[in-house]
């Protein structure tokens, strides 16, 4: 879903971000989330401002470290 919002979405000539809900599964360890959004961004030359990333509290308390890496990864990519 991510990849098909991405590719199209007219991001960057109409400069709206997009929000995308990410689920428990692509916060686990097997399911490199952050590896995947940065081939994203780099393949479609999306800007990281574009992207925000939703959570649910449930989805971070399943397994709050794994969920801080993730998320303190995107934010270092300038994900909001």
């Amino acid at each position: 879903v991510l990849l098909e919002v991405c590719y199209h979405f007219p991001l960057l000539s109409l400069q709206i971000p997009v929000s995308i809900n990410l689920s428990a599964i692509q916060l686990k360890k097997q399911y490199d989330i952050v590896r995947f959004i940065t081939h994203l961004i780099e393949k479609l030359s999306i800007p990281p401002y574009l992207l925000e990333i939703e959570v649910t509290e449930s989805i971070l308390m399943q397994d709050v470290e794994r969920s801080l890496e993730v998320l303190i990864a995107l934010k270092n990519m300038g994900i909001s």
